[in-house]
């Protein structure tokens, strides 16, 4: 038995998903590749709204102050 597993850019495009996770998504292999599905797509839309507040920044990632 496999474990749903996906990856997705800090913008929510996913470039690689696998067969488990297309399966529970309910969505083609296709579109589990570079770019063309964005995780908060699949997603409700509070759960969207909770997803980009908690990864939106806002300073550039390399400032450290």
């Amino acid at each position: 038995m496999g474990v749903p597993a996906c990856l997705w850019r800090r913008t929510g495009e996913i470039y690689k998903g696998n067969r488990e996770f297309t399966e529970l998504v309910g969505v083609d292999g296709y579109m589990m590749r570079d770019g063309r599905l964005c995780i908060y797509e699949l997603m409700a839309e509070e759960s969207a709204v909770n997803y980009w507040e908690v990864t939106s920044f806002t300073r550039p990632l390399n400032d450290h102050s």
